[in-house]
């Protein structure tokens, strides 16, 4: 990832840690800022009436943001650790994932590795 990748993800982070927090506001002052932050009249009353539905809500948005957040911000560094893994498909055991695995050790000479691509190119 390069660097300025990175530092875009983690602005998103923090703009998006901002927004979790207004709405986690919404739920300290109450109406006013329900309208403020543009969710209507009726969910402004329901929440002056008491009822659960837009603090379930609100509440809702805000672990949302929070962990689109906490993935954006951490994707800059998790990146070269995912990039260590290996994706294997229909590996449906332990064994033959470790025999999958010694793969990683194989080394193929040059004619090796242009045998196989012939192979590729005929499927192809």
């Amino acid at each position: 990832m390069t660097r300025t990748t990175s530092t875009l993800l983690v602005v998103a982070a923090m703009l998006s840690a901002i927004a979790a927090l207004l709405h986690l506001a919404c739920l300290i002052i109450g109406a006013p800022m329900f309208r403020l932050m543009g969710a209507g009249k009726q969910m402004a009353q329901l929440h002056l009436a008491g009822y659960w539905y837009p603090v379930a809500i609100t509440s809702a948005i805000a672990v949302i943001l929070l962990v689109r957040d906490a993935h954006a911000g951490g994707a800059g560094v998790a990146d070269e650790a995912f990039a260590q893994i290996l994706l294997i498909p229909d590996t449906s055991s332990v064994v033959h994932l470790r025999e999958n695995l010694q793969a990683e050790r194989l080394e193929l000479s040059d004619e090796d590795v242009a045998a196989l691509d012939g192979v590729s190119h005929l499927q192809g």
